[in-house]
């Protein structure tokens, strides 16, 4: 039987065991680093230029359903909205945001939620145009940085002058609408998106 290999007698066994020590130093070394690395991404989660440290009673207690979309997972609220910081400051919580459409599919895919949930007429998601001139100046959160999608549905926006300064998506209509940015009579729910 012949064995095909490297034949290491002619290294003196001196050389051959430093090789084997520096070798394993550096894969020690190597895998320290990794190691190191992988717990200051895993306890540093930022949001927002903040740290974010998931709240269990809120996805325990104030999430009613959750579903996944293009890479994102959307959370329903159980409870109707107080107002928009408050809800902000809930997604927040569990490392998300309010949920902010950047396309026309997305929006689609949240109408359908809304639609097949039938536990809520109407959910409350980012943008706003509080503060601003004209009610198509729709921002996240105070300002400035523009919504990058909106499509109103049809005879919207209607309430700017009124106070109607959120963005809202609601069963029955094809579009976003504009809708008060504190909670009324309604029972609007708000949608967190974690990325």
């Amino acid at each position: 039987m012949v064995h095909v290999g490297l034949d290491n007698s002619h290294i003196p066994t001196d050389t051959r065991n430093t090789f084997i020590k520096k070798k394993n130093q550096t894969m020690i070394f190597w895998n320290w680093i990794c190691f190191v690395l992988f717990i200051i991404v895993s306890l540093v989660t930022k949001v927002g230029g903040r740290r974010c440290y998931v709240s269990e009673s809120f996805l325990r207690d104030g999430i009613s359903h959750a579903f996944y979309y293009g890479g994102h997972t959307y959370y329903i609220s159980k409870n109707s909205y107080v107002n928009d910081v408050d809800s902000e400051a809930k997604c927040n919580s569990i490392c998300g945001t309010l949920a902010m459409i950047d396309y026309k599919e997305e929006m689609n895919a949240l109408i359908g939620l809304v639609e097949d949930l039938k536990s809520a007429p109407c959910f409350l998601i980012r943008g706003n145009n509080k503060g601003q001139e004209k009610p198509n100046d729709l921002v996240i959160g105070d300002g400035p940085e523009p919504v990058p999608f909106v499509s109103w549905a049809k005879d919207q926006p209607n309430g700017f002058h009124v106070g109607q300064r959120c963005l809202f998506l609601e069963d029955g209509y094809d579009g976003m609408l504009d809708m008060p940015c504190t909670k009324g009579p309604w029972e609007c729910r708000f949608l967190c998106e974690v990325f």
